[in-house]
């Protein structure tokens, strides 16, 4: 079965059981039969499918669960539906070869390390949320540009650290907490831009 090169998810499916389809490492193609039912992605469903490159998911999706995806590591590029709303810790870990995510406005939670150890990753627009979790961004070595939306009121331990190509960021108004190590090791920041609204 972990020589499987194609999976379609029939459109009876509602969710995607934890572990699934993990280390089916010849995995190249996932698609999702229309019209797909699908609301949840659940732990490790995908977790080091090596071979797998891109992936569209469906109008449907609501969640994507822990570690939904990671170690995907020839993974460039996802689209996420606008029906996502949470997107749970350690959902793209070591995904190395991700270089865009596209994000939508209507992400109400992003867990810590979801994006951690992505050092292809050249771009972020952080959606309407509240929190920038620990270790969200940690490692992104060529992440060059970050956008924070003006819902953000607190940035994590370590959210950025180790991100050596990020040049200069703007903390929104919003933001009252950056927690230590928020910055730790990015090489190339000349100016960091905080706002009195920063407490602590």
């Amino acid at each position: 079965i972990s020589n499987t090169l194609a999976i379609t998810i029939p459109s009876g499916v509602t969710l995607i059981e934890e572990n699934k389809y993990k280390g089916y490492s010849s995995l190249i193609k996932l698609s999702f039969e229309y019209p797909s039912s699908v609301i949840s992605i659940k732990s490790s469903a995908f977790n080091s499918c090596f071979s797998l490159t891109k992936i569209t998911l469906p109008s449907s999706l609501q969640i994507i669960e822990e570690s939904a995806f990671e170690g995907c590591s020839a993974l460039t590029q996802i689209s996420i539906p606008s029906s996502v709303t949470k997107i749970r810790s350690f959902a793209f870990y070591q995904c190395k070869m991700l270089v865009k995510i596209e994000i939508p406005s209507t992400l109400e939670y992003l867990g810590y390390s979801a994006f951690e150890i992505c050092p292809s990753l050249i771009k972020v627009i952080i959606p309407s949320i509240n929190a920038i979790q620990s270790c969200t961004y940690k490692n992104c070595s060529s992440l060059s540009k970050i956008t924070i939306s003006l819902s953000v009121t607190s940035i994590g331990n370590s959210a950025f650290s180790e991100c050596s190509s990020l040049a200069q960021i703007t903390i929104p108004t919003s933001v009252i907490s950056i927690g230590d190590t928020s910055f730790y090791k990015c090489s190339s920041l000349r100016e960091i831009i905080i706002p009195s609204s920063v407490t602590s």
